[in-house]
């Protein structure tokens, strides 16, 4: 029997995710230069986060981590670079052990729901990393299906992350939606919050993302920059607030995208940069039109090409 598995290759909104984390990733370099940060995250068999920022950002050292022993051997063959290490485990298993010497951009993307163990992770990397590195969490959002009318989503959360991790006067019409993620983004700040008063430094956490998407299940991917004060000066350098997809706080940025065919993406580009009320195409609404002015440079091209 063959396996189903995602291919983390084709998915629209997550390559306009990726993109636009390598839009904020570069302002990295007023801290220290981006060849000097480590890489770590979940590049399975396809690693496209890891070539992308390898070649975007120019970061060498990188080690995507396996939890499927099945699938090890096959991530290994398939390292797009030299400098790729593929460590077989999971997640909660080796981050208390890593050598967090260098500054390190951390990229846990889960495919499964926010959990106790993943809250773990988040407790480990914001008590090891060292400042100036950054954290991103990425989990499934969906709803849990609990019947209808959906009593119990309340009790679920509970026993996935732990009763006192979910905030006070979360009810189950609150877990349903979009609104579900919000939650999930919250329960992930928190123990951010509840993890760094434990640091024996003066290291802050500030959010710099918050994204919704959909290319089938819902997603939120959500993260930040530890930074100390004498950090503060290169923060002002930075100019997180002038990204666009910059989030600090609850309200996501939610991608989503119009399907377009090639003509009607040509149409559109000659009328672009401007403001979606600006420009139109046959056939297209007005959300359709404001969408694509908002992601255009991320927009994703694909073609089916026979080699």
């Amino acid at each position: 029997m063959i396996k189903a598995r995602v291919d983390y290759r084709v998915r629209p909104a997550k390559h306009v995710e990726r993109l636009m984390l390598a839009d904020g990733l570069r302002r990295l370099h007023v801290f220290h230069p981006l060849s000097a940060y480590r890489y770590i995250g979940m590049g399975a068999q396809f690693f496209v986060d890891f070539s992308m920022f390898h070649r975007m950002l120019g970061i060498n050292l990188m080690t995507s981590l396996e939890s499927d022993s099945a699938l090890f051997e096959r991530c290994v063959f398939n390292r797009p670079f030299d400098s790729v290490t593929v460590t077989p485990g999971a997640s909660w298993d080796l981050f208390a052990s890593m050598d967090f010497a260098e500054p390190t951009i951390v990229w846990m993307d889960y495919t499964g729901k926010l959990d106790r163990r993943m809250l773990g992770d988040v407790d480990t990397l914001i008590l090891r990393l060292p400042p100036t590195s950054l954290i991103l969490v990425t989990v499934n959002v969906d709803v849990d299906q609990v019947g209808e009318p959906p009593i119990g989503r309340r009790a679920s959360l509970e026993e996935r992350v732990g009763a006192t991790a979910v905030p006070h006067g979360v009810s189950d019409s609150d877990l349903d939606g979009w609104r579900n993620a919000s939650v999930a983004r919250q329960i992930f700040d928190e123990q951010v919050r509840a993890s760094i008063v434990s640091r024996a430094d003066d290291t802050k956490y500030m959010q710099l993302f918050n994204f919704n998407y959909r290319d089938g299940a819902r997603m939120l991917t959500v993260g930040g920059i530890l930074w100390r004060d004498e950090d503060a000066p290169k923060m002002v350098l930075a100019d997180w607030q002038t990204l666009d997809a910059f989030r600090p706080a609850s309200d996501a940025l939610s991608i989503e995208l119009p399907t377009l065919t090639m003509r009607e993406l040509a149409h559109l580009d000659k009328q672009l940069p401007t403001d979606g009320s600006a420009i139109s195409c046959p056939g297209l609404n007005a959300q359709e039109l404001e969408s694509y002015a908002s992601f255009y440079r991320y927009y994703p091209r694909y073609a089916l090409i026979d080699v």
